[in-house]
């Protein structure tokens, strides 16, 4: 056997084991196993076809929708705080407005 091929069914076998020890059951499919061991992303594999998919855009569209909603809730959360700012601010203006009045 080749000396790469070797050394990869090792940590191929090896893998095999530490699922076996941790979860008492090889949990590993060859579509998880094999480019753990190769260090490769969505190739071919002889006998089982295409590898692991990159992630779909679905997942990232689902947390940028949670980015979407919580910067939403900041912007509202800041529309408040300007608007009670300004409240307080007029209701200052009216305060100082009514005790010049009464002075004169």
């Amino acid at each position: 056997m080749d000396i790469e091929v070797e050394v990869n069914l090792n940590q191929l076998r090896e893998l095999h084991a530490k699922q076996i020890k941790e979860h008492r059951v090889d949990t590993l499919t060859p579509f998880e196993a094999f480019p753990k061991v190769l260090n490769e992303c969505s190739r071919y594999i002889r006998g089982l076809g295409y590898g692991p998919k990159p992630p779909r855009r679905k997942r990232i569209g689902a947390e940028s929708n949670e980015v979407r909603d919580e910067i939403e809730q900041l912007q509202q959360a800041v529309t408040h705080r300007e608007t009670e700012i300004s409240n307080l601010k007029s209701s200052k203006k009216y305060a100082k407005g009514t005790t010049r009045r009464g002075e004169n």
